[in-house]
C-alpha cells in the first residue's frame, strides 16, 4: 500500500477546507509546525481566485490529519501573513510551574494569578472540529459552545 505524503506547510500557505455543501473555506498557515496555527476565512468559495479578500474569523492550533487523508488540500504557497492576525500569549504548566508563553512558544515569565487568569491554555483542536465550526458559521450545522474558543482571540 502506498504511503500518502503530507505537503510541507510554510507560513502563508493557503489550504482548502471542504464544507458539507460542496464549497470550500480557506485557511492560512500563520505558524507552521507539527501542530500549526491556522486562520480560517469561512466564506464559501468554489476556488481561491481572490486571496486578497481573505478575512479569517476562526483561529486554531490543529494538525495535518485531514491533509494526510487528502480531505484538506494545499492551494497556494507562501502568501504574506497579515500582522493583524492574533498572536496571543498562553498559560502553560511546565513541570508543575505555571508560566506565560508567547505565541511562538517562548517562555515570557511566571504566571501571575489575577493578572493572567484570562489567558487560555495552549491546546490543539482536531481538524474535524475546525471543519465543523466553519460549517456552523455557514449555517450548515449547529454552533456548539466548544467552537467559541476558535473565535478571534483577544
Amino acid at each position: 500500500m502506498a504511503r500518502r505524503c503530507v505537503p510541507t506547510l510554510d507560513a502563508g500557505d493557503l489550504i482548502s477546507i471542504p464544507l458539507s455543501d460542496g464549497f470550500i473555506a480557506v485557511g492560512q498557515i500563520i505558524l507552521p509546525g507539527v501542530s500549526f496555527y491556522l486562520g480560517v476565512d469561512p466564506s464559501r468559495r468554489t476556488t481561491v481566485e481572490a486571496p486578497h479578500d481573505f478575512a479569517p474569523k476562526l483561529f486554531a492550533w490543529t494538525n495535518d490529519a485531514e491533509l494526510y487523508r487528502g480531505n484538506w488540500e494545499k492551494l497556494v504557497d507562501r502568501l504574506p501573513v497579515s500582522p493583524d492576525f492574533p498572536r496571543p500569549d498562553f498559560k502553560v504548566e511546565i513541570a508543575g510551574r505555571m508560566v506565560v508563553e508567547s505565541f511562538e512558544g517562548q517562555m515570557i515569565r511566571d504566571f501571575v494569578p489575577g493578572q493572567d487568569d484570562a489567558l487560555n491554555y495552549r491546546s490543539t483542536q482536531s481538524p474535524l472540529l475546525v471543519q465543523d465550526a466553519v460549517n456552523a458559521l455557514n449555517g450548515l450545522g449547529d454552533w456548539l459552545p466548544m467552537f467559541d474558543k476558535l473565535l478571534r482571540p483577544r
